[in-house]
């Protein structure tokens, strides 16, 4: 493989670790917009799961690259289709058993 085309795969596949659980987090946002006006630092357990997701997707990606280029990956569109789609299910998942949206949030009583 050429060191172009090495360069192209990592940088994709980075941009796609960084990119996707932000664009999950916003959409999350804008469907549930109505829940995080309510409560007090409602949205907060969602954005330190999508932190936590860039860090699992950018390690995957990286392995996944570097098993790309040993060849030991042989359906390169599948393996990557299923690992975007593990990391969706699981940042979707995550975020909802962490903040339910479901619900409303509790608000503090400080006084």
């Amino acid at each position: 493989m050429l060191r172009g085309q090495q360069l192209f795969i990592h940088l994709g596949l980075l941009l796609a670790a960084f990119l996707l659980p932000v664009a999950i987090l916003k959409l999350l946002f804008i469907i549930f917009s109505e829940f995080y006006t309510k409560g007090f630092m409602t949205g907060l357990g969602q954005a330190l799961i999508c932190i936590l997701m860039i860090a699992v997707n950018v390690i995957t990606m990286i392995m996944s690259s570097e098993r790309i280029q040993d060849g030991k990956i042989k359906d390169v569109k599948k393996y990557i289709l299923l690992v975007v789609f593990f990391s969706v299910f699981t940042q979707i998942t995550l975020s909802l058993i962490i903040e339910n949206p479901f619900i409303d949030p509790p608000t503090p009583h400080l006084f």
